[in-house]
C-alpha cells in the first residue's frame, strides 16, 4: 500500500487527494462507464471520480494544452507569487505569458479531476469523434477479440471514423488529441 507524500492518505482507498470531490462529475457518467455497479477509480493513483489525483499520477492530463500532466506536459511549472506568497501552477504553452492568477491560463487541477472516465472520452462523447475497427472490412469489436488472445487472421484497419450508432462504435481518442489541439 502507498501513502499519498500530500495529502498522507493511502491512495487506493482515498477518495480524493487535497481536494472535495465535485459530486456533478458523477452525474454525467454513463452505465458502462462503471464497473460491478460502482464508478471506476483512477487506474493510477486510485481517486473516485470527482476526486483531486494524487501527485504523479500518469492519468491526469493538464487543463490548458490536454498533455500528460506528469511526463507529456513539460509546461506544467511550480512558480512562487511574490504578491500572495503562495505557489501557482500554469501552463507555458500558451502565449502570452500568464497573468498573475489569469483563470485562462493557469493550469487548474480541479478542472483536471478523474471524471470516471479515460482523459478524452467526455471530449469525444461532447465532440461527436467516434471510431470503429474492421476486419477484412467489417466492423469489428477488435479491442476484445484480441485481448482474449485470439489469432488475428484477415486485414484489420484501425479507428476507421463513424457515427456513434454504428456497430462497435468506440471513442476515437486518436481523433479527439488532434481535434483539441487545432480547437
Amino acid at each position: 500500500m502507498a501513502k499519498c507524500g500530500q495529502c498522507n492518505q493511502e491512495m487506493t482507498t482515498a477518495t480524493s487527494c487535497v481536494g472535495g470531490i465535485d459530486e456533478k462529475i458523477i452525474g454525467k457518467l454513463l452505465p458502462q462507464d462503471f464497473k460491478d455497479g460502482k464508478p471506476r477509480r483512477c487506474g493510477d493513483c486510485g481517486v473516485t471520480p470527482g476526486g483531486d489525483h494524487h501527485p504523479g499520477c500518469d492519468v491526469e492530463r493538464c487543463s490548458v494544452c490536454g498533455r500528460q500532466a506528469i511526463q507529456g506536459c513539460e509546461h506544467i511549472k511550480e512558480t512562487w507569487c511574490s504578491v500572495c506568497q503562495e505557489g501557482e501552477q500554469y501552463c507555458e504553452c500558451a502565449e502570452p505569458k500568464p497573468a498573475r492568477h489569469s483563470a485562462t491560463q493557469i493550469h487548474d487541477p480541479a478542472a483536471a479531476r478523474w471524471t470516471g472516465l479515460w482523459p478524452g472520452v467526455q471530449y469525444c462523447r461532447d465532440n461527436d469523434l467516434w471510431c470503429h475497427d474492421l476486419l477484412d472490412g467489417v466492423p469489428v469489436d477488435a479491442r476484445h477479440l484480441f485481448a482474449q488472445g485470439r489469432e488475428r487472421k484477415g486485414t484489420v484497419t484501425w479507428h476507421v471514423p463513424c457515427l456513434a450508432d454504428a456497430p462497435f462504435a468506440h471513442e476515437d481518442l486518436n481523433r479527439a488529441a488532434v481535434h483539441r489541439r487545432a480547437v
